[in-house]
């Protein structure tokens, strides 16, 4: 019972499913599997995610999650970081983000899965569950600087003390060929 109670606090924690009869899969969470140029994959509660840092702020990432059994997709993944307490009526709620690469800009919406409190007064925000098209791979693919900026809900954006940040392209084709591979062995498992 004890078990179950402390899987089920790290689903919701992570709001992911986990793989804790794997050993090999448990082995890999919270450490740097690979990393090429300015991009890393990390291994995360049985899945590969692939990120960089943001150059304005460490702590924030962008990347993509690649799942066991579904390789071939790319889920969305964004950390963002706020001093407010006002942010975690936002989980749950879709937040609008614009992307800027190479000076191309487009819209897109992304889930808020959650927030935590990570020190003092500062939540770290998570924005995930939604999958990258043909189209998003090709502009990062050919892209060498994404710009990442949060522009709605215009409520919600006043609650940030850092809206926006820059992630490096360098290293993006390498790592996601990689991950893919990682996550193929994994689905074999």
């Amino acid at each position: 019972m004890k078990t179950t109670g402390i899987i089920l606090f790290l689903i919701l924690m992570t709001g992911t499913a986990i793989y804790a009869e794997d050993p090999q899969k448990d082995a890999m969470d919270g450490k740097e599997l690979w990393n090429n140029k300015d991009w890393f994959i990390e291994g995360r509660v049985g899945r590969a995610f692939y990120m960089t840092h943001g150059t304005n702020v460490w702590g924030h990432e962008f990347g993509f999650v690649k799942t066991p059994g579904n390789c071939n997709s790319d889920m969305l993944w964004i950390m963002f970081s706020s001093d407010s307490d006002e942010i975690m009526n936002y989980i749950g709620k879709d937040v609008e983000f614009r992307i800027t690469v190479d000076g191309k800009a487009f819209r897109i919406s992304v889930n808020m899965l959650g927030a935590s409190k990570l020190f003092g007064t500062t939540k770290v925000m998570t924005f995930t569950n939604s999958y990258a098209g043909n189209d998003l791979i090709s502009i990062l693919n050919k892209g060498k600087k994404l710009t990442l900026e949060i522009i709605g809900p215009k409520d919600f954006v006043k609650f940030l003390d850092i809206s926006e940040d820059d992630f490096s392209l360098n290293g993006f084709i390498a790592n996601r060929l990689k991950a893919k591979e990682m996550c193929d062995v994994l689905t074999l498992k």
